[in-house]
């Protein structure tokens, strides 16, 4: 029964064992081991001297002036690219944030909002840069809004909201409408177990907002028209969400599939269980997630 349901949740979970190991593999070490930070920073002292670039407070982000950036997701975009290719995306990255850094390009409100969008990162991280514009979401994981520029993005701080003269809340319900419009043609599909008992759905996306999407208000009624009035969710990383119904036969075995996910595939955020019901996000209670396989 279990080997027909990974069949299927690899086959018809849009591919979804192959692509996340193959994105393991290919970034893990050089990123998380700092020698792709020291790339970037060689690369940029040698091209423009007088730019300041400064490792940031882990082996993964450097700082421009006083703006902490992340490599992960320009890694992940030019990851594959050799020579001459490689060291021109870069150096456009370089460029991109070099300018946003500096106040008098930084973009205002009005030039911003359309590209805001809500962002789900961990706990941890925000302890590095308290700075961040965040909310709670649980202990491990926070709401995040972020610019979103295509091929990299820059968390909104808190210095932003006082440029901006803005509240806080237009920020996140600006984020949160971005994200649940660009969700609109977000295929749901629904998927049954080997014994056809409960239903769930997958979502491996490359827009790296798979995880965002459980805050998106329309999305989250598509779900539950979709599949059931309570769903029981993970988000084991930012690009990887697992919803399944209550009655879902093999619910135990996909949650051992989504939580290697976390140990092994970029942007690890949870191995919590969320609970979604009555317009409402919420924990999992002990009961549940004992229910479905978590300690």
């Amino acid at each position: 029964m279990f080997s027909a349901f990974r069949r299927r949740a690899v086959l018809r979970g849009l591919g979804l064992a192959t692509v996340l190991l193959k994105t393991r593999n290919a970034s893990a070490d050089e990123l998380k081991d700092g020698t792709f930070r020291k790339e970037v920073m060689e690369l940029t002292r040698k091209s423009y001297p007088g730019i300041a670039i400064e490792p940031g407070r882990d082996l993964m982000t450097v700082k421009f002036k006083e703006t902490e950036i992340y490599l992960g997701n320009i890694y992940l975009a030019i990851k594959d690219l050799r020579g001459a290719e490689r060291q021109k995306a870069l150096l456009d990255f370089v460029l991109t944030f070099t300018q946003l850094s500096d106040d008098e390009t930084k973009p205002g409100f009005d030039e911003a909002k359309a590209n805001l969008r809500i962002q789900i990162a961990p706990t941890d991280f925000v302890k590095q840069i308290p700075d961040i514009l965040h909310r709670p979401l649980s202990e491990a994981v926070v709401q995040a809004v972020v610019h979103d520029q295509g091929s990299v993005y820059r968390y909104v701080t808190l210095d932003d909201l006082k440029t901006w003269e803005i509240s806080e809340d237009l920020v996140f319900e600006r984020a949160i409408a971005n994200l649940d419009a660009a969700s609109s043609m977000t295929a749901i599909e629904v998927l049954s177990s080997a014994s056809g008992k409960g239903r769930y759905s997958l979502f491996f996306l490359d827009d790296g907002y798979a995880a965002a999407r459980i805050l998106c208000p329309l999305f989250k009624q598509r779900l539950h028209k979709a599949l059931s009035e309570k769903l029981f969710i993970v988000i084991p990383n930012r690009a990887f969400l697992v919803v399944w119904t209550k009655d879902f036969g093999e619910r135990t075995h996909l949650v051992k599939i989504a939580m290697q996910q976390f140990d092994e595939i970029d942007h690890p955020l949870t191995k919590e269980l969320f609970v979604s019901q009555n317009s409402q996000l919420r924990l999992a209670d002990s009961r549940e997630r004992a229910a479905n396989g978590i300690e």
